[in-house]
């Protein structure tokens, strides 16, 4: 391991056009709306240092993405879901993902993750997870983005899987890292909480297993299959009352791909992708409360090219099913005073101890997806002079979702005092003779929502090129059946080769981007707001038969006069929209490219809730209710302006013994501002409590967001390094990423006293400078023939450095952590 360290410090000051994003690198003609483009190919990405496998991990060197840092906190550690992408300020769910040019955007809430709530089960913004492994190629468009993309509001990841050849080989990989190979730094002892967390974090034993394999192979001359299968596994142990229980997460990729290339020089891929993930959970000390939540789900794609005399047609189509659902879990959640026959509660310095169990019943929520492209793209040709290329195309999609809930869920609350003289009159489920008995509950009803919605598009752009000038104006129409809304949407951009030798571009856009529709919308809509009912004893009795006919009934279930219910209510409402400018510059000199960029970003037509007054509805049966409605409009607003610096060179710099490439980034936001509603249905309790911040109360959910520190990238690789072990070839392949973080201000959590202060406490805070030094070095041993044995070694904070604010807000810090991978090649 010293002489990992040794090597990767000899190198820490340049980077490989093989092994390292570039700003352009592209088979297609450099033009005003790919300049800037972010593109990573196969060989890049076999290099990069990978951390959990996501697309994430190989783009987070654009200065205009910021990528969830996955090795912060023990949650994120423990993770294999991917990383989240925020690109220029949009939140993540606000990109649109594309593989194999199909879109794998869920429609489903996309933002709830809390796996607790009640009435829903925790999103993500992908259908599905898609490893590495799969993918062949990916561009990231932050800017200028053409007009054959629509429904986002942040930027395009574009992703390509890998293409069966007529060579035939095979992988078997194994990647693996556990809690041995992570140092943990914990903050000084303070009070009792932290003692307890401490003690907590030295029983942590989690494991992340990875497995890969892949298979390629011709059928005859014209066809080609290829397979790949992914697995990822992590455990870590959770408290259960005073013992540990262990937590499972897994996820799977099948895919299979096949290829038919006809005489016509036209190609067919077929392919099938399976990506079911699972993850078990249970509360802390909660008797019987053990679930499972259910997501990912199938794909079917068909993908077609052929280019025409004047012509380039290509025609996708997929069918999909994915599923966010929670299984195995009980019907009601009961807490209960601790008692002779309800004893399992856990006693703490508290004046109640409660005994709880159960859990929120189960949900089902499926989304079922037709998507389909047709796009053309003309050759250049040339009209009065001006050179044109044509590109345009029909997209279509009709999706349908479920939310299914078979039974009625009781959330009971407000347990009453022991009585031993209590009789509970054949009631069980929620009173216990001579003891106690629940008197109030929120009733989730059994349902079963169906919705649907048709996204069309259409789009059309002509890149015109005159001499050094280059004009690219486009147009796009989006139209869907839920917001019925017509957008109407302009892509202007242009560039000029100032010199006429493709070494100096300077480049400009105007845009409006749209946001995406989810079905999640339509759900919330549709699905009936919960009942809260109430009861009491009378005579010590509970279901009592002896109350006359004429009077209510007080001891069985009655509607609450609680008129606290929500309902989120849709109605005419504009589809959010972005407006982006941007002006840049990029520069080639000596082997070298930089880029600089100014982009200024305003949203309008944001969704922001509104409440309104209690509304009275019935339900099903007839009878009435009432509900909250919650409002949403328009009124949510964003602006964003950023300068970027990109610095990298062309071409590999030749050492004689290896290749030498570097790439530097940053991103300087000057304006950063939002206010609208993210769409998370979190169940919080305290989403509405009020805290102090710097000295102000205001409400849990209006918590200002911490100011985002100022981070440099660089990137240094050095590759193609020629030697021999124990006299067998070797190749090897050394990438270094340094990343330092300026000075920010960030909320502090004060010490929270309940005895002495009203509410949490929150001040500013300046936290010091900070940085990182990350290092991956993979050995190719050339055995036989096509056979070879790669080892590699990833070290995420090679010089172990702590974050302040980590330790300020986690009672503890994740510091050095390794990765080790084997992977046989035949």
């Amino acid at each position: 391991m010293k002489k990992l360290i040794n090597i990767s410090l000899l190198i820490v000051g340049v980077v490989s056009a093989d092994t390292l994003p570039t700003i352009v690198v592209d088979d297609k003609k450099e033009s005003s709306t790919n300049i800037s483009s972010f593109k990573v190919n196969q060989k890049q990405i076999e290099n990069t240092l990978k951390g959990n496998g996501d697309i994430g991990s190989v783009i987070k060197l654009n200065p205009n993405v910021v990528v969830e840092d996955k090795n912060k906190t023990i949650e994120s550690i423990t993770e294999i879901t991917p990383s989240k992408i925020e690109i220029n300020g949009a939140k993540y769910y606000q990109n649109l993902f594309l593989v194999d040019g199909l879109s794998i955007d869920s429609s489903l809430d996309p933002v709830n993750n809390n796996s607790y709530a009640i009435q829903d089960v925790p999103g993500n913004e992908n259908e599905m997870f898609i490893d590495l492994d799969l993918i062949e190629s990916i561009e990231v468009f932050d800017s200028n983005i053409p007009a054959k993309y629509g429904n986002f509001s942040g930027g395009v990841i574009d992703a390509k899987t890998k293409r069966a050849d007529f060579k035939t080989h095979a992988n078997i990989k194994i990647k693996k890292t556990d809690d041995a190979k992570v140092k943990f730094h914990t903050k000084e002892i303070k009070n009792l909480d932290d003692a307890q967390n401490i003690a907590n974090l030295k029983d942590l034993k989690y494991e992340k297993t990875f497995l890969s394999t892949y298979f390629s192979s011709k059928i005859n001359e014209k066809s080609a299959f290829w397979v790949n299968y992914n697995y990822k596994k992590a455990t870590k142990p959770k408290r259960y009352f005073t013992n540990f229980e262990e937590i499972t997460k897994e996820n799977h990729n099948f895919l299979a791909k096949y290829s038919y290339f006809f005489e016509d020089d036209s190609i067919l891929d077929l392919s099938a992708l399976y990506a079911p993930y699972t993850e078990n959970h249970f509360r802390t000390e909660v008797k019987d409360s053990d679930f499972t939540n259910k997501g990912g789900g199938v794909n079917l794609k068909a993908n077609y090219e052929k280019n025409y005399d004047f012509w380039k047609l290509t025609a996708d189509a997929s069918l999909s099913r994915n599923e966010n659902t929670r299984t195995g879990s009980a019907k009601d959640y009961k807490p209960w005073r601790k008692s002779n026959t309800k004893d399992w509660g856990l006693i703490y310095n508290a004046p109640d101890v409660y005994s709880k169990e159960g859990g929120y019943g189960n949900i089902e929520k499926t989304e079922d997806y037709f998507k389909s492209n047709i796009n053309l793209e003309s050759n250049d040709f040339l009209f009065k002079g001006i050179e044109n290329k044509i590109s345009t195309g029909l997209q279509f999609s009709y999706g349908k979702t479920k939310y299914l809930r078979k039974e009625d869920t009781y959330v009971y609350s407000n347990p009453s005092k022991f009585n031993s003289l209590l009789e509970c009159n054949g009631i069980s489920d929620d009173c216990v003779e001579n003891e106690q008995f629940f008197k109030d509950r929120q009733v989730y009803q059994k349902e079963n929502v169906k919705v649907d919605i048709t996204n069309l598009g259409l789009y059309i752009d002509d890149r015109l090129k005159y001499g050094r000038f280059e004009f690219t104006p486009g147009f796009r129409v989006d139209y869907n059946d839920f917001l019925k809304n017509i957008d109407l949407a302009h892509r202007l951009n242009t560039s000029v080769d100032v010199f006429k030798d493709g070494k100096t571009k300077i480049f400009a856009g105007i845009n409006r981007y749209y946001d995406k529709s989810f079905l999640g919308f339509k759900l919330r809509e549709a699905r009936t707001p919960y009942r809260t009912e109430y009861r009491d004893s009378h005579q010590n009795q509970i279901n009592s038969p002896f109350i006359p006919a004429n009077q209510i009934n007080i001891t069985k279930w009655n509607a609450s006069a609680d008129k606290g219910d929500d309902k989120y209510i849709y109605n005419n409402l504009k589809t959010p929209y972005t407006d982006e400018r941007v002006i840049g510059l990029k520069q080639e000199f000596k082997n070298n490219s930089i880029l600089l960029k100014y982009l200024e970003r305003v949203g309008k037509n944001h969704f922001k809730e509104k409440d309104g007054e209690e509304r009275e509805f019935t339900k099903p049966n007839g009878d009435k209710e009432f509900y909250r409605p919650i409002f949403v409009t328009n009124s949510g607003r964003t602006k964003y302006n950023t300068f970027s610096i990109s610095l990298s060179n062309i071409k590999p710099i030749n050492l004689g013994f290896s290749e030498l490439n570097y790439y530097f980034s940053t991103s300087i936001p000057t304006v950063q501002e939002s206010n609208f509603n993210d769409y998370n249905l979190d169940e919080s309790e305290d989403r509405n409590d009020y805290i102090e911040v710097n000295g102000k109360k205001i409400r849990s959910k209006d918590k200002p967001k911490d100011e985002v520190p100022q981070k440099y990238n660089l990137r240094v690789d050095i590759n193609n390094i020629k030697a021999k072990i124990l006299n067998i070839p070797v190749n090897m392949n050394i990438s270094n990423t340094l990343i330092f973080q300026d000075s920010y201000t960030a909320l502090f959590k004060e010490t929270y006293n309940s005895a002495i202060d009203e509410y949490v406490k929150y001040n500013d805070k300046k936290y010091s400078p900070y940085w990182t030094f990350d290092t991956r070095l993979s050995i190719d041993y050339k055995l036989k023939k096509k056979h070879t044995l790669n080892t590699s070694f990833e070290i995420i904070n090679l010089f172990d450095k702590t974050k302040e604010e980590n330790l300020d807000k986690n009672y503890y810090d994740l510091g050095r952590q390794f990765w080790f991978e084997l992977a046989y090649k035949f």
